[in-house]
């Protein structure tokens, strides 16, 4: 016998229209990647929709992680961004006391396969350029401030 309770909930969309949303980290899985190397998938909550983001640590992918502990870890009390040229331990502490809970603004669009829609992250802004504050939201604009010249990571 399986014992449910209801709870007059909907499906959550898979897509939102493509823009700036406040995500935030709701559960992550560790895992190897089809070309065999560690990865981790995300799963983000955002607005009416819940979507999913892996990170492949490879040298090449590193950019990706970085920019995705600039965006949710100012956001996470306790996070910590380790220093630059810092090596650091990446498993389910780290994960949990950086990025589990933190929300940050993501930039989304919306990817078609096999006919069906979903959202996928394609920038993590930096929480220096985008700040949240309480529940208002308040957009910095920083950028001379920051020396971002020839660090864009795609």
């Amino acid at each position: 016998m399986i014992n449910y309770t209801y709870n007059d909930q909907s499906s959550r969309a898979s897509f939102v229209e493509p823009g700036d949303y406040v995500a935030t980290i709701v559960g992550f899985t560790f895992g190897i990647s089809g070309q065999g190397n560690d990865k981790i998938d995300f799963e983000l909550l955002l607005p009416d929709c819940k979507i999913y983001d892996s990170v492949a640590f490879t040298e090449k992918a590193a950019w990706k992680f970085d920019t995705m502990l600039k965006c949710f870890t100012p956001n996470k009390e306790g996070g910590a961004i380790p220093a630059k040229g810092t090596a650091v331990a990446i498993d389910e502490e780290f994960i949990n006391k950086n990025l589990v809970g933190a929300s940050g603004w993501v930039t989304t669009f919306i990817d078609v396969f096999n006919d069906t829609k979903r959202s996928k992250v394609s920038v993590y802004i930096d929480a220096a350029k985008k700040k949240l504050t309480g529940t208002a939201v308040e957009q910095v604009d920083r950028a001379e401030e920051l020396d971002v010249e020839g660090n864009t990571p795609f």
